[in-house]
């Protein structure tokens, strides 16, 4: 798989490594387009075994690394999206990619057509803060995480664009807000219909 994205980019750096492809988004951006979006040898593996075994399988691998344990949920959270997709019948897959700092957020915005900041502290209803939002307009959503974000956070990705959205009177845990504005959005902008 990587020789085949070589070919195509002609220049790649590792992909073994989250941190690495972490520090080369943060401090070399221009580099960013040659991270190989390949999965780590260990990765592979585990993969491998677990589509080849004659038995249910489950891989542990013990290692100093914890960026590897990211690499392993993230891979599970967009295998999970893939088969939603799939089940639904959806023709574009979701595009789920790892959690980011949140210095590195405010840059990230602009990309979208629409960033909505979930906010404990209130702002606009989100039927609102979705109107004018182009048909298939890229859509950032943005839930924190336990403990919700501090004002000066909200405040910050506000300047970088982000609409700031509150859920009425209830406080919804960081597991289930996501889902539940994603159905709600679905449910504004017609996909149910």
């Amino acid at each position: 798989k990587e020789s085949k994205e070589l070919a195509e980019k002609g220049f790649l750096t590792s992909s073994c490594c989250p941190a690495f492809v972490s520090y080369i988004k943060k401090h070399m951006p221009e580099m960013a387009e040659h991270i190989s979006h390949n999965l780590s040898p260990m990765a592979e593996l585990g993969k491998y075994i677990k589509e080849n075994s004659a038995w249910p399988v489950k891989t542990v691998f013990i290692g100093p690394c914890t960026a590897k344990k990211e690499e392993q949920k993230l891979e599970r959270r967009r295998r999970i999206a893939l088969e939603a997709a799939k089940q639904c019948g959806r023709g574009a897959v979701p595009a789920v990619e790892a959690p980011v700092e949140f210095a590195a957020l405010p840059g990230l915005l602009a990309g979208y057509d629409r960033a909505i900041l979930l906010y404990e502290g209130g702002g606009v209803p989100l039927r609102t803060a979705l109107e004018g939002l182009p048909e298939n307009g890229r859509l950032a959503l943005i839930t924190g995480s336990e403990g919700g974000f501090a004002p000066e956070e909200a405040e910050v990705l506000c300047k970088a664009g982000a609409v700031q959205v509150g859920l009425g009177p209830r406080i919804l845990r960081c597991e289930t807000a996501p889902t539940a504005v994603l159905a709600a959005v679905m449910a504004l902008t017609g996909n149910f219909e």
